[in-house]
């Protein structure tokens, strides 16, 4: 537990194992974690093939940033492989990431059904040029999030044609969710943070977070309990606690690939 008591809002980074609220009580995840993506890259190749049960003696191959980032997402993949029967390698490439020949050569001669890139900056767009090179089909790659930007395939031009990435959110279509948001919470006064900006519901609000009110005790317990009932109950329908609870890009792919 942290000394100083201040919640922490992680939103798509972060260390994936403090979903755990019991051992991790003042850190909340927003979006999803690294282990979340994981899943959903798995659960998007399963979905490929025909079905989870489908990805039994596949190989599948994890390019990551040779950094604790980069090696979030393996112990979840591991995990993974022993419950659908995959087999999993995962591949380390050193910052900044603009060599990576002799990681891609051996993504040739191992033929991996699938690859995850868990990259950063120009790593990203050389490992698409490096899977071009050796003919690695890009529509059997899947990025995560911070490997899905326009400047981490713009660089590689064509040969980027086919690659996927995960997304934090989606675009700026309305949802079912928005609908729900409005009429059960901004609506009723339920929201944490009013809308002193005319932002509406889709604004993320990080002044409830701001330095006005940090090593104030009682605010801060007061902002965790918040999002404590936030982890709880989303959408607000429930009266708050009053004690604390113990991607895409993708088309046609023109590679040759021989599996």
């Amino acid at each position: 537990m942290p000394g100083d008591k201040i919640p922490l809002l992680t939103m798509g980074y972060g260390r994936s194992e403090s979903k755990n609220g019991a051992v991790f009580p003042w850190n909340f995840i927003a979006v999803g974690s690294y282990w979340t993506a994981a899943d959903v890259a798995i659960q998007h190749i399963a979905h490929e093939l025909g079905g989870i049960d489908k990805l039994k003696g596949k190989k599948i191959s994890l390019v990551y940033h040779d950094s604790p980032y980069g090696k979030e997402p393996i112990a979840a993949l591991e995990e993974r492989a022993k419950l659908n029967g995959f087999t999993f390698k995962a591949i380390p490439v050193t910052h900044p990431g603009v060599e990576q020949k002799s990681q891609w050569l051996a993504i040739r001669q191992d033929r991996p059904d699938y690859v995850l890139l868990w990259g950063w900056g120009v790593m990203n767009s050389t490992a698409i040029k490096e899977a071009a090179a050796v003919g690695y089909p890009r529509d059997k790659m899947i990025g995560v999030w911070w490997s899905g930007a326009e400047p981490d395939v713009t660089p590689a031009g064509d040969q980027s044609t086919g690659y996927k990435a995960l997304m934090l959110q989606h675009g700026a279509g309305k949802f079912k969710v928005h609908d729900d948001l409005q009429k059960f919470v901004l609506s009723k006064g339920k929201s944490v943070a009013k809308d002193d900006y005319g932002a509406g519901a889709l604004q993320p609000r990080p002044a409830q977070f701001d330095d006005r009110h940090r090593g104030d005790p009682h605010r801060d317990e007061e902002v965790r309990q918040q999002a404590v009932d936030r982890r709880a109950d989303p959408l607000g329908l429930r009266e708050p606690q009053t004690s604390p609870p113990s991607a895409s890009r993708s088309s046609a792919s023109k590679a040759c690939w021989s599996h």
